[in-house]
Formats: structure tokens, sequence, C-alpha cells
């Protein structure tokens, strides 16, 4: 069995710190796009509400158009409770 020196252990050292550093960047970068998908998906649902108001009391759309929307804000409306808001059925 061969013995490990004290430089050898260094250079580990210095080696996993740097994959632990490229893993903490690579972890911080993908909260910050989670983050922006969050935002975006949030103000899709806002626009979409509005629409849908706009739709369901001033505007006349045919059936088919409103439907398409209220099941889009259905859709998007349990995809945020359970990816952004964590609400657990």
């Amino acid at each position: 069995m061969t013995e490990t020196t004290e430089g050898e252990l260094l250079e580990m050292s210095k080696h996993f710190k740097e994959v632990v550093e490229d893993k903490e960047r690579e972890i911080a970068k993908l909260k910050e796009e989670n983050m922006e998908i969050k935002k975006t998906l949030i103000s899709c649902y806002g626009v979409l509400r509005i629409v849908d108001d706009l739709v369901s009391y001033t505007i006349e759309a045919p059936h088919d158009v409103t439907a398409l929307i209220e099941a889009t804000r259905g859709y998007l409306s349990d995809f945020m409770d359970k990816y952004i808001f964590k609400i657990i059925d």
C-alpha cells in the first residue's frame, strides 16, 4: 500500500476546492435562471388573467377562444402552485 505524501494531499485538496467552487458557481447560475423563469411565468399568468377578464366581461369572443384562454389559465395556475409557490395537493 502506498502512502500519500503531504504534497499529493495538498494537490488533491486544491483540486477538490476547485471542483466545489465550480459547482457552487453552476448552482448560483441555475438559481438565477430559475428566478428569471419564475418571473416570466408570473408575468405571463398576469397578462393571461387580464385577457381572460377582457374576454369574459367586455369583448365578445368565440367560445373556442374563451375555452382556450380558460384552459391555459388553469394549466398555468396549477403549474405555478406546484413549482413556484410549492403548494402540494
